[in-house]
């Protein structure tokens, strides 16, 4: 009986340390990823659409549901960058932030050109 429940232990170890090197193969493959640019742009759009960012809340009970559950795979994609990349996620989040302001800067430019053409 000993035996036996050596043998599971023994298993059981084997099997923790196989799922702990693939987690740590997953986490590097992520981070190599995440080192080039147009993956990270990538990664940013489909956060986006995730609605990780916004508000979720709609009227329909069914809509929240499933924008919701879109969040939550957004979430789940960004703990898998920050922890693969904490660095790349800040890059992420600067240049989506001066993309954001540019475009403010270039809206207000326009709403002054017209605001002066006659």
């Amino acid at each position: 009986m000993n035996d036996e429940l050596t043998e599971i232990e023994q298993a059981i170890a084997e099997r923790r340390e196989l799922e702990s090197v693939d987690e740590e193969n997953r986490v590097l493959a992520l981070a190599a990823l995440l080192k080039q640019e147009p993956a990270r742009d990538l990664l940013w759009r489909v956060l986006d659409q995730c609605g990780v960012f916004g508000e979720i809340f709609d009227p329909n009970f069914g809509k929240t549901g499933y924008l919701a559950g879109r969040r939550s795979v957004g979430l789940w994609l960004l703990t898998q960058i920050a922890e693969a990349s904490p660095d790349a996620y800040l890059a992420m989040q600067l240049k989506a932030n001066r993309a954001k302001a540019a475009a403010a800067a270039e809206n207000r430019a326009k709403s002054r050109r017209s605001k002066l053409q006659p």
